[in-house]
């Protein structure tokens, strides 16, 4: 018997949306663990790179610790990390965690003088 294959009369509406939504949401745990671990301050303190223009050694590290968990192959698929503008959000909130108040101006964060504004 053969079965006739039929769509499902169904009608998807897709609504724009101000939030972020990702198919990693589940790494948001292992971000809160490499937080509470100390791990940014871990790396701030004992690999010394990067110096003072670009990215820090923490972001650095942490981005190939997401790669691996992720199941990223090789170090250019790091490229479709920062395409998901969900994950982005999840680890631009975390990245404040563990960072003095000089580690913010050099990371060009924060404007000398200027308020910490966490918001989106």
């Amino acid at each position: 018997m053969k079965l006739k294959y039929r769509p499902i009369p169904i009608k998807l509406e897709v609504e724009p949306t101000a939030c972020f939504t990702t198919a990693y949401a589940g790494i948001m745990r292992y971000l809160e663990f490499w937080n509470t671990l100390g791990m940014p301050t871990a790396v701030d303190d004992n690999a010394h790179i990067c110096g003072s223009q670009g990215w820090l050694d923490r972001q650095i590290v942490q981005s190939l610790a997401l790669l691996n968990l992720t199941g990223g192959d090789c170090v250019t698929d790091i490229d479709k990390l920062e395409s998901d503008a969900g994950l982005r959000e999840m680890v631009r909130a975390g990245e404040l965690s563990g960072m003095t108040l000089e580690r913010l101006i050099v990371a060009g964060m924060l404007k000398s003088g200027l308020p910490l504004n966490c918001g989106a």
